[in-house]
């Protein structure tokens, strides 16, 4: 029978376990790790969006100072980063 690692039951474990995590995950902030693992919210504001009026919605999208159709570049968390210069691939798939 297999034992599951103990949960770390004080604050201070709970923190270097965290950073240990998103070390790992490559993620500088703890709490970029834990949003990762939390349950994804677009249910939620598709839920809200259906109690909106029209007036409600018009100035929502007033809001918006860009299209979220025409993303603007790559992004990590969230973030524009630079376009990476990627070379030929073709080697990766069998062509000469």
């Amino acid at each position: 029978m297999l034992k599951s690692s103990p949960r770390p039951e004080s604050g201070v474990k709970a923190t270097a376990l965290s950073k240990t995590l998103a070390h790992l995950a490559g993620v500088h902030e703890p709490r970029e790790a834990s949003a990762a693992h939390s349950p994804p919210l677009s249910p939620v504001f598709a839920e809200v969006g259906k109690t909106l009026t029209a007036l409600q919605k018009e100035k929502l999208a007033g809001m918006r100072t860009t299209n979220p159709a025409d993303p603007k570049g790559p992004f990590l968390y969230s973030s524009p980063i630079n376009l990476p210069k990627i070379e030929n691939t073709d080697f990766l798939f069998g062509k000469r």
